[in-house]
This record gives C-alpha cells, structure tokens and sequence, in this order.
C-alpha cells in the first residue's frame, strides 16, 4: 500500500488518498475520499467519507496541483483503520482483551 495522506485544498476540501506518486508540481493519488464534517446529537462530530471525485472508479488516478493545496499530514492511525477497512487493504484486528460474560 502506498502512502496514505490528508490535505486540504484551497477552495476548502477535506481529502484522503493514497499518494502514488510526486512531481515538483503535482500529486497523484488514488482512491480519494471527501471527509465531511457531520455534527450528531449528542453535539459531536463525526465523519463522512464520500468518493472523490464522485463520478469517477475506485482506484483511478487522480493529479492534484501543488499549488490548489494549502495543508498536507499523516492521518491518525484510528482514521488509517477506516481507510483501510474501506478499501479491503487489511482487516483491522481488534485490540487484545479480555471477554466476559
């Protein structure tokens, strides 16, 4: 699996994918994802995945100019799990522990 990444753009979308490859100018990724922010009842806030770009095949390559981006990061391990569940990488093994009846 290539590097997985979040960044934000310009005009202000939140956005996940595996980073395959870079150029001076340009970022290349594949299975995108939109994160929206939704608000529940108990007052928090959780979040959305949506394909990005919404009309375009799981693991198609999409080419981001480095200038439309304002923030890039590692996304927490947590958020890698549900990436990753999504996309069948891997399945996340739940943390050890003990059962009781």
């Amino acid at each position: 699996m290539q590097d997985i990444e979040f960044f934000k753009l310009v005009s202000g979308e939140d956005l996940v994918g595996e980073l395959i490859s870079e150029t001076e100018n340009s970022l290349v990724f594949k299975n995108m994802l939109l994160i929206n922010y939704v608000p529940n009842e108990r007052g928090q806030v959780g979040l959305q995945m949506l394909q990005f770009p919404l009309l375009t095949d799981d693991g198609e390559e999409i080419v981001i100019n480095k200038n439309a981006i304002t923030l890039r990061a590692k996304p927490n391990e947590d958020f890698l799990n549900s990436y990753r569940q999504r996309f069948g990488h891997i399945q996340v093994i739940q943390k050890p522990g003990i059962l009781t009846m």
